[in-house]
Parts: C-alpha cells; sequence; structure tokens
C-alpha cells in the first residue's frame, strides 16, 4: 500500500472529509428512500430516485477513495528549521524566465486545510514541488510544469 504524507492540518482535515462524504451517502440513501414513497414508479420518471442514486454513487465513490487514501495515511512532522526545500517549508522563488515571484508551502499528499493569506500550498507531489523539493537558496531548478520546461530561483526557505 503506498504511503500518503500529511501534514496534521491536513490529515485532520482528510477525516473530516470523510466525515462529509459518509454524511452525503447517507443524505443520498434517504433521498432515493422518499422519493419511493412518493409513488410507485421508483425507477422510472422519478426524478428525485434517479438522482438520489446518482449521489449515492457519486459519494460511495469518494467516500472508497478517501478511505484508501487515509489507509495509507502517515503523519508527517517538518523539522523546526532547515535550509534546504522539503515537506512542510514554506518557499519563495522566483521564475528565472518571467521574473515572477511566489511563495508556496510544500505540503501534504492532499492540500485540504486552509493556509496562511498569500501562501499557496501544493502537494509534494505535484510537478512543482518535485521541481523544487531539496533545493537550497540561491539554486536555480528546471524542470516540467505545466507542460513547459521552466527554471525557478530559490529566493528564501522558512
Amino acid at each position: 500500500m503506498p504511503m500518503h504524507y500529511f501534514l496534521e492540518q491536513d490529515l485532520l482535515a482528510l477525516e473530516e472529509s470523510i466525515k462529509d462524504a459518509e454524511r452525503r451517502v447517507k443524505e443520498s440513501i434517504k433521498e432515493i428512500g422518499e422519493s419511493c414513497r412518493e409513488g410507485a414508479e421508483t425507477f422510472h420518471d422519478n426524478f428525485g430516485y434517479e438522482e438520489g442514486t446518482r449521489n449515492a454513487n457519486m459519494w460511495s465513490a469518494r467516500l472508497r477513495e478517501l478511505h484508501d487514501i487515509m489507509a495509507g495515511a502517515v503523519l508527517f512532522t517538518p523539522e523546526k528549521s532547515g535550509d534546504t526545500v522539503a515537506i512542510g517549508r514554506i518557499v519563495t522563488i522566483t521564475d528565472a524566465d518571467s521574473g515572477e515571484t511566489m511563495t508556496l508551502q510544500i505540503g501534504s499528499y492532499m492540500t485540504i486545510a486552509p493556509r496562511k493569506k498569500d501562501v499557496e500550498s501544493i502537494s509534494y507531489t505535484s510537478p512543482m514541488a518535485i521541481v523544487l523539493l531539496g533545493a537550497k537558496v540561491n539554486d536555480i531548478k528546471t524542470g516540467g510544469v505545466g507542460g513547459k520546461k521552466r527554471r525557478f530561483k530559490i529566493i528564501e526557505i522558512k
């Protein structure tokens, strides 16, 4: 089973997402039941039944997906300090070609929980994070991001 690293806030948010999906599955099943009480035509021309079935199937699939992710979830506690880009670090970079500066947090397998204002969180599995991981201040890292070869200069690591 693959391991998926999570920062604490995202692991807690994953647990909440599972509870929400469970609630939505129950609501969908309830909707199906209520639609069956309204008329004998439960399978044909019964919008409530059809909509409830679609929702139940969609949320059940999402719930299975979240449970699979949770089964491989590992709590990752980042080191308090360090000089390399790693999971949990906030890094400021400049696109070497466009000059655009951005601040990112290298986040969990799934970045779910809200973050600080002006700091975008990206999964450590994203193409940009893969390019940046292991870099130090003033390094220039090159890699494929968004279908293009891009270069980034590391300005600051927190």
